[in-house]
Formats: structure tokens, C-alpha cells, sequence
């Protein structure tokens, strides 16, 4: 072996030794930067970090239904509890008022109560449209848009009469499940049905009607339209004519402040 091939050999045994020593000393460097950052992560406690996520933003925002959505779902309501109390009233038959009935217990308490609240009567497709409507949130979306006490006070009237339908005899309540169906209609006699007729058409009609004039005529010959397209038969068989067509409270309102 020559003198100049030594040479070179010795060189790359040397070179390959070297690179072995840095790339040692990387990982250890590595080592202990990871060794300090798991020392000092622990010492953050989680709750400070679900608590920063937990801070509100300033500018969230609610998104609101548009207007004339709330006042078709709230005549909704309305012709519902026209076209039930007819029934309770009116029905040739004990089983058709017993159904209508229980329709309005039902109904009532799909409104009101919980989402997460199990509902009786799956089989009545009313229930379920009912508790689609969404009414508790329709209702908050109208306040906003008429940023007007008396509107503040027509959602809670109304929240507070469809609860008592529920809860008027003390057999269920808006906070727990519904009892068995059998057990509603086991419990079923004359003065409730009245009862139950009377809070439609003394409470529950004329506050869904003053909620929807609230906003003026021409808002609701346009919900009323809307409604008599695309739900004909949610419209009840009699309708209430009044003899004379009176201001809104809402165009009364505006006139107040125009002067």
C-alpha cells in the first residue's frame, strides 16, 4: 500500500468518526431541549388553557331569523289552536275531543318545554310540526325587531298560557317527561275540556293575533298568504272575521312617535 493511499483512507476514517461525534452531539441537544420544555409545560395548570377558550368574543352575533319567518310560525300557532278548540268544542263524538285533547296537552308542551324533554304522543304529526316551529325563539327574535316592551310582554303571556296547558291539573309538568297517553285521557272529563277551550280561545288566539298585528296589516296579509301556499291544511275551518279593521298597536306606536 502506498504512502498516498494511507493517507486517504486514514482521512475518510477520520471524517466518519467525526460526523458520528456531531450528529451525537445533536441529539442530545435535542434531548435536553425536550427535557426542559416537559419540565416546564406541567407547571401551566389545563384549566387556565379552558379557561382562556372559555372568554366570550365581543363581537359574537345571534343569528336571527328574518321576521317574516317568526309571524308565519306564530299564525301557525294560531290557526292550531283554532282549528283544536273547534274541535273540542264542536266534535260530534268523546273520541274526537279526547284526541284533540290530548293534541293540545301535547302540542302545548312541545312548544314550551326543553328540547332534551321526551314529548308524548310520537304518533301525532301536530306534536312534532309544533316543536319544529321553534315558537320560544321566534318569539325572542320578534322582540328585537320591535323593541317594545309590549312585545316583551305579549312572549311571556303566551309562553305562560301554553305552559298552563301543561301543568293546569298537576299531571305533568314543561320540566319532566310525558306520562303514558292512556294516563292523560284516564284523567280526561267536561271541565277540563272547557278548560283547555278557554285558554285557546280567550288566551292563546288573541296573543298570537296581537303578536302578528303588532308588526301591521300589511305584514300579515303577507304571513297570512304565505301560510294559505304553502300550509293549506294547517288553515282552520272557521276563521275569526272581525267586523271592523282596527290600527295595529304597532302603527299606533309609530304614529306616537312621529309626533
Amino acid at each position: 500500500m502506498t504512502i498516498s493511499m494511507h493517507f486517504w483512507l486514514m482521512t475518510a476514517f477520520l471524517l466518519t468518526a467525526l460526523v458520528g461525534v456531531v450528529d451525537g452531539l445533536t441529539l442530545n441537544r435535542r434531548s435536553i431541549l425536550l427535557g426542559s420544555a416537559s419540565a416546564i409545560l406541567p407547571s401551566i395548570h389545563p384549566s387556565l388553557v379552558q379557561e382562556a377558550n372559555a372568554i366570550p368574543l365581543p363581537f359574537e352575533k345571534k343569528d336571527r331569523r328574518q321576521l317574516e319567518l317568526c309571524l308565519v310560525n306564530v299564525l301557525r300557532v294560531q290557526y292550531w289552536a283554532m282549528k283544536v278548540a273547534d274541535i273540542l268544542k264542536n266534535a260530534p263524538t268523546d273520541d274526537q275531543k279526547k284526541k284533540a285533547y290530548l293534541e293540545v296537552r301535547l302540542g302545548a308542551k312541545a312548544m314550551v318545554a326543553d328540547k332534551k324533554i321526551k314529548i308524548g304522543g310520537g304518533s301525532l304529526l301536530s306534536v312534532i310540526t309544533l316543536r319544529g316551529l321553534q315558537i320560544k325563539d321566534c318569539l325572542d327574535d320578534l322582540k328585537y325587531y320591535a323593541k317594545n316592551k309590549k312585545m316583551d310582554q305579549y312572549r311571556d303571556d303566551l309562553i305562560e298560557s301554553l305552559a298552563s296547558l301543561v301543568e293546569f291539573d298537576g299531571l305533568e309538568t314543561t320540566q319532566d317527561p310525558s306520562p303514558r297517553s292512556t294516563l292523560t285521557l284516564g284523567m280526561y272529563n267536561e271541565s277540563k275540556n272547557i278548560y283547555v277551550q278557554r285558554m285557546l280561545t280567550e288566551r292563546i288566539i288573541p296573543l298570537t293575533d296581537q303578536t302578528v298585528n303588532y308588526f301591521g296589516k300589511d305584514q300579515r296579509i303577507k304571513c297570512e298568504g304565505y301560510v294559505e301556499q304553502f300550509y293549506p291544511r294547517e288553515l282552520p275551518a272557521k276563521k275569526i272575521i272581525q267586523e271592523q279593521v282596527k290600527p295595529t298597536e304597532g302603527e299606533e306606536i309609530n304614529k306616537q312617535v312621529e309626533q
